[in-house]
């Protein structure tokens, strides 16, 4: 670590320091993100097929009402028809715009209230809102028997609650939390844990969520459980979780904004990402992955809700924990080492790790789509599957890169241990890959409904093109 390293320095001073808890903040908020993660996609693949019913239901009621059964669920092979395909789709494409438009919503205000109130709150606000997006979810099925429309207003409403409960926005509040206490030395592994942490969160809730419905033969159960777990959570939130950025702190800092505003600075802090970094381009392909893999995995080639569980997204998870929490710490402090030349600063080496990283996942994510395209079979496609997964470094290594990056973004010339400046920064970068995530579903998902009954692979190659091109801009961003 070299001398005057602006990054270096601690956010606290240790005469500021408080006292030390039993347990570690950093050790208290790792299972959070993890939890949150697990409540979030517990019932994911189960509201799928909610959705799916919902669809079908909606087209035979309009067209042959004699094919509805007198109750329980509508048969895999009658949603199967063309119609019902395409209107699926298409509710993903608006599903995914919808948590374009809530994530930069949500960045926004997590920002507002965590340099004001605190990281605590922020974290509470995310947490709350999953908790009423699964109540509303369980009142529309309790309602099944009412009106279409209603069901329909609650998955609205339900949709509205849930673009604010976002995994990406569960973490986005942890991270802010995490770089108020890690070093600069240590910022890129422990954020990669924090995420391999929440990636195993949704690995574990796919196989809990899928052997809940699965026995149970009821929609209900699973969402019973995730209500459980978001009151939990609440509550250790609220009971066990410290403060990582103290009243004194944020007093002190927002005193020193007060002239330019805490929304000006953000917006200063967003355009400085976008003019300095411009490393989310490639999200513009990327945002819509995994929608693209479900509708694609569920719509054309049939697999059955436990097959998406235990063949692709399980998979797809448990290989992205994997990367994150043991490949990629080690693999960090390795390559530092040899960047590490004479004549070069220590962040200079820290970036050019981060820079070569982010790129490498971002093309190791476009083949795996490429390969998606391509091959037949589970077997082939599970394995494309796997090289997605070795991907998942990328999004924790460039918090980490805007996170450095903060210092140039401060319009006040306040250092990047200034915990106002970095949680804005990373807010900011999170808003632009919500532009990316808001127009993400525009593009893929109109090309993605109106050729999945005739080449549905054509997502994935039009996402592996701007993925690719989006990464090479990595390279514009300092001399590397």
């Amino acid at each position: 670590m070299e001398a005057g390293d602006p990054e270096a320095d601690p956010l606290l001073a240790p005469d500021e320091s408080p006292p030390q808890p039993r347990f570690s903040p950093i050790s208290l908020v790792i299972p959070i993100a993890m939890v949150c993660r697990l409540a979030t996609r517990l019932p994911s693949t189960t509201t799928f097929r909610v959705i799916e019913q919902l669809l079908c239901r909606f087209y035979y009621s309009t067209n042959d009402p004699s094919q509805l059964p007198p109750s329980g669920r509508i048969p895999s092979d009658l949603c199967a028809v063309p119609e019902v395909k395409q209107w699926y789709a298409s509710t993903m494409t608006v599903l995914a715009l919808s948590d374009g438009i809530g994530s930069i919503v949500a960045y926004t205000l997590l920002s507002f209230i965590s340099s004001r109130t605190g990281r605590k709150p922020a974290i509470l606000f995310v947490v709350a809102a999953g908790l009423v997006a699964n109540g509303v979810i369980i009142a529309s099925k309790l309602g099944e028997s009412q009106s279409l429309y209603l069901q329909a207003a609650l998955m609205i409403l339900w949709m509205l609650f849930n673009s604010f409960s976002q995994p990406l926005i569960i973490v986005f509040a942890t991270n802010m939390y995490l770089v108020d206490l890690v070093g600069v030395e240590q910022r890129t592994a422990t954020l990669s844990s924090l995420w391999g942490w929440s990636t195993l969160g949704s690995a574990l809730s796919f196989a809990i969520g899928g052997t809940i419905t699965t026995t149970s033969d009821n929609d209900l159960p699973v969402y019973f459980v995730s209500g459980t777990i978001w009151v939990v959570l609440i509550a250790y939130i609220i009971l066990l979780l410290p403060e990582s950025f103290p009243k004194h702190k944020r007093d002190q800092q927002l005193a020193a904004t007060t002239t330019s505003g805490g929304l000006r600075s953000l917006a200063g802090a967003t355009c400085a990402v976008i003019a300095e970094t411009r490393p989310r381009d490639g999200n513009l392909g990327g945002a819509y992955s995994i929608t693209a893999l479900i509708v694609y995995l569920t719509g054309v080639e049939r697999y059955t809700p436990q097959e998406v569980l235990g063949y692709a997204l399980t998979t797809l998870t448990f290989v992205g924990a994997a990367v994150l929490t043991i490949i990629v710490p080690r693999l960090v402090a390795v390559l530092r080492r040899r960047y590490s030349i004479p004549g070069a600063t220590a962040k200079s080496a820290r970036d050019r790790v981060d820079i070569h990283l982010i790129f490498l996942a971002w093309c190791i994510d476009a083949t795996g789509f490429i390969v998606l395209g391509l091959v037949s079979g589970r077997v082939a496609q599970l394995g494309a599957v796997v090289l997605i997964g070795c991907s998942a470094p990328r999004a924790p290594i460039l918090r980490s890169l805007v996170a450095s990056s903060a210092s140039s973004c401060s319009t006040a010339g306040v250092g990047a241990a200034d915990p106002l400046v970095q949680g804005q920064t990373l807010a900011a970068v999170e808003m632009v890959a919500g532009l990316g995530k808001l127009l993400s579903p525009l593009l893929m998902g109109g090309i993605l409904s109106s050729s999945v009954s005739t080449m549905p692979t054509l997502v994935f190659y039009v996402q592996a093109a701007i993925v690719v091109s989006g990464a090479s801009v990595l390279f514009a961003i300092k001399d590397v």
